[in-house]
């Protein structure tokens, strides 16, 4: 399972920051549930329900991980 990484501010205290996850399929429902399973559990979570618009989002962000479908 993911873990969310910690990071250390300038008092020494720990922050959380949700790993952010990329989900990439075709069938939308499926989307849906896992979008919704991920999130109720920290994740920053961002889908695309086709490769040309997973490109164009992987090209603005960078998640921590990416989830996808190959045989879309």
């Amino acid at each position: 399972m993911l873990r969310t990484n910690t990071t250390r501010s300038a008092n020494n205290t720990e922050a959380a920051v949700k790993a952010r996850i990329h989900l990439v399929d075709d069938e939308v429902a499926l989307l849906w549930v896992v979008e919704q399973y991920l999130t109720m559990r920290g994740y920053e979570v961002t889908t695309s329900d086709d490769p040309r618009q997973a490109l164009v989002a992987l090209q603005r962000e960078t998640p921590d991980l990416v989830l996808l479908d190959v045989l879309m």
